[in-house]
């Protein structure tokens, strides 16, 4: 299982800069499967919601 933060991605609350974690796994074979995105942290501390739904879905979670 790869794990792995990108930064790639902007807060809807402040407009700062947000990180999101990605998880990958593999199937059987050790063909990879698409990245899935579990969480997103806005580097400036906000709390809440920093990504839409919409914009999570984009990113695969």
């Amino acid at each position: 299982m790869l794990e792995y933060w990108v930064d790639e991605d902007y807060c809807e609350l402040c407009g700062g800069p947000v990180a999101v974690y990605m998880k990958r796994d593999y199937a059987h074979g050790g063909i990879p499967l698409p990245a899935i995105a579990q969480r997103a942290l806005c580097l400036k501390g906000c709390v809440g919601q920093v990504l839409s739904p919409e914009r999570m879905m984009n990113r695969g979670a």
